[in-house]
This record gives C-alpha cells, structure tokens and sequence, in this order.
C-alpha cells in the first residue's frame, strides 16, 4: 500500500480576505440601516393611513349629525308650514266673516237656527232615549270577545275528549296485546302521551271554565236587554232621520233667503256654502244643527258649545264633531 503525502503549506497572508470581509460587514450594515429607515418610513405611513381612517370617521360622524339636523329641520320646517297653513285658513275664513256681514244687505233676514219648534223638542227627546238604550248594550267587539271565550273552551272540552278517547284505545291495546311485544310497547307510548294530553286539555278546560260561564251570561243578558230596547232604539233612529231632515230644511231656507247667519256658525263654516266639498259641507252643518238641538246647546259663540263631561252620553258624540270642525279651519 502506497501513501501520498502533502507537504505543508506555508504560512498564508489573511489581510486581503479580512479586510474583504470587514467590507462586507459594513456593506450589510449599511443594508441593515437602510432596511431600519424602511421600516421606520413604513411605520410613519402606516400612522399617517391610521390618522386619515380616524379622520374618516370623524368626518363621516360630523356628516351624520349635519343630516340627522337637516332632517330635524325639514320636518319642523313642514310642522310650521303646515301650521302657518292652518292659521291662514282661519284667517280665511274669519275674513270672509266679516266680509259678509259688511256686505250684508241692512234689509237681509237674521237666520233663526237656535229656536227649538216643540216638534223637534220630542224628536230630540226620542233620539236622546234611543241613543241612552243602546248604550246600555254591549257593542259588537265586546260580543265577539265573549263569544271568542266560549270558542275556546269548547275547543278545549272537545281535545280532552279526544285525549281521553286516545286513553282509553291505548288500554284496549294494551290488554290485548303480548307484554313485550311491538304492539303492545307501542301502545304503552301512546297510553302516556294520550294521558299527558288529557291531563293538559283538563287544565286548560278548567282555567277556560269560567271566562265562559261569564262570558255566556253577558250574552245571554245582553240579548234580554235588546229585545227591551229594541223599540227605544228603533224610535231613536226615526227621530235621528226626522230631526235631520227637518234641521236640512232649516238650513237651505237659511241659505235661500240669504239670511244673515249666527257668528258660532260662521266662525266654523263660513257664510256661504264653498265651491267644492258643498254636500260634505252641509251634511256636517247639519249634524251640528241636530247636535245643539238633541243636546239643548245655546251657546252663540261656540258651535258645539261647552265639551262635556267624559262621563256624559254625548261625550263621544261632542269630540266626533269636534275633531271633524278641526279639520274644516
């Protein structure tokens, strides 16, 4: 076997490669400062890109409020207008008033529509017993909602009979049927579910119970009352008719003959009848007419004259006509 053999190699001069080296050193900390300033200029964007997003939002929160005012003041805008519109109607009308009365005729008739001839006091007297009988009864909601609890608990009387009809197959099953079998496993499932279903159905029939005792001796009564109020009732509505038609004669004789109508008159409808809306006009005209008849109602300043108490019979009646004067000024 042969060996090769090296001789050593001298002693090499490192200077170049170090100082290569060191080059390089220097060479990738500049690299290394460069990368930090990136990083840094990174940084100062990406703050500056943060402050435009908060800016943003404020910008998009102050352009909300600006438009949540806008609205605001839009509808106040209209609440005035509309205001403003209501106002010069009356002023309208309080205008064509006063024109009226300058321009009246010193020879015109002085339109009598407060004077209660004594057949219209009966008729007022039948309309007023008829209107107090049939308040007396129940309305047709309230009949509903009673007829509605009888419903319910018939419907709950009627599923207990059909849970317990559900019983009581389930137990024929079970005892004709092989302990153990399917059949007879089956059967004792629907036996539990069918008495879980009654003992429901039964607490609901129980709480239903007396709503509908209550509820079928309201009805009941209430059909009593109303065979006795029939005929009050009855006479009521033809003098309601009577009374009408008599207060619509009243009025275009009135408004035939020109007469110089009463100010709590004018002041809601005007002195003549307008262009467009004339029936609707007289048929309110007229309802205030039966109104202050029915209700002995002399007052010359206010149509209606002074509201009612909330417990009178006519309070209702009185804030109809109220809210249907309202509208027209």
């Amino acid at each position: 076997m042969s060996y090769t053999s090296y001789s050593a190699t001298p002693d090499k001069d490192w200077g170049p490669d170090i100082r290569g080296l060191e080059h390089r050193v220097r060479g990738l900390d500049d690299r290394v400062d460069d990368v930090e300033r990136e990083q840094q200029g990174t940084q100062t964007r990406l703050g500056d890109v943060h402050d435009l997003g908060y800016e943003l939002r404020r910008l998009r929160e102050s352009l909300d409020t600006v438009e949540n005012t806008a609205e605001d003041a839009r509808d106040e805008l209209a609440e005035h207008i509309s205001d403003t519109a209501h106002e010069l109607n009356r002023l309208k009308a309080r205008l064509q008033a006063l024109e009226a009365l300058v321009r009246t005729d010193p020879d015109a008739p002085v339109a009598d529509l407060d004077t209660v001839e004594p057949a219209w006091a009966e008729l007022a007297a039948a309309f007023r017993a008829g209107q107090l009988a049939e308040a007396g009864l129940l309305s047709d909601h309230q009949r509903q909602l009673h007829t509605n609890a009888i419903q319910y608990h018939r419907g709950a009387v009627q599923q207990q009979r059909d849970a317990r009809d559900r019983v009581i197959a389930a137990a024929r099953t079970l005892a004709t049927t092989e302990p153990g079998s399917k059949g007879h496993r089956a059967a004792a499932d629907e036996f539990a579910k069918a008495l879980e279903a009654d003992s429901s159905a039964a607490q609901r029939h129980g709480n239903l119970a007396m709503n509908m005792v209550k509820a079928r001796a309201a009805l009941e009564n209430d059909d009593k009352r109303r065979v006795e109020a029939g005929p009050p009732i009855e006479a009521g509505r033809r003098a309601e008719l009577q009374l009408t038609q008599a207060m619509r004669r009243r009025l275009a004789a009135a408004l035939r003959d020109r007469a110089t109508l009463p100010m709590w008159f004018v002041t809601p409808f005007g002195p003549v009848p307008p262009a467009r809306g004339t029936e609707k006009w007289m048929n309110l005209a007229v309802a205030v007419l039966v109104y202050r008849v029915t209700h002995s109602v002399t007052d010359q300043v206010l149509a209606l004259g002074p509201t009612p108490a909330p417990t009178a019979q006519h309070f209702h009646q009185h804030q109809d006509l109220a809210q249907k004067l309202r509208k027209r000024s």
